[in-house]
Formats: structure tokens, sequence, C-alpha cells
């Protein structure tokens, strides 16, 4: 019985959002390394949360200007 188009875009799909939904876990998480499957990262928290406040606050700037 073939898969027919509709379920094979709706598995791909939810595949995507998955992927999306753990990355985003990932990037909010204030871990510093990250061992996962092999791969080592290490990232720097402190500078992401600065850049995020930054990237916020410029935002609100941008909205309560409109």
């Amino acid at each position: 019985m073939p898969i027919s188009e509709g379920f094979l875009a709706m598995v791909v799909a939810s595949g995507m959002t998955l992927i999306g939904a753990l990355l985003a876990l990932l990037y909010k998480s204030k871990c510093t390394r990250i061992r996962c499957c092999g791969i080592e990262i290490d990232r720097d928290v402190a500078g992401e949360e600065k850049l995020d406040e930054e990237e916020l606050r410029h935002r609100n700037d941008v909205t309560t200007a409109v």
C-alpha cells in the first residue's frame, strides 16, 4: 500500500517541528558544555544572554516607536 502525499508531508512537517523544538530547548539551556553522539560543544552562555537582552530591548524600542 503506497503512502499518500498528504501523510508523507505531515510526517516530514512533524519531524521538522520536533527538530526545531529540540534546537530551541538546547538554545535556552544554561549548560556551558554539551556532549552528544560524539559531538562536544562549549558555549558562552553569559554572552548569549546579553545578546538576547539587546535583541528584546531593540524589539521593544521598535514596537513603541510605531
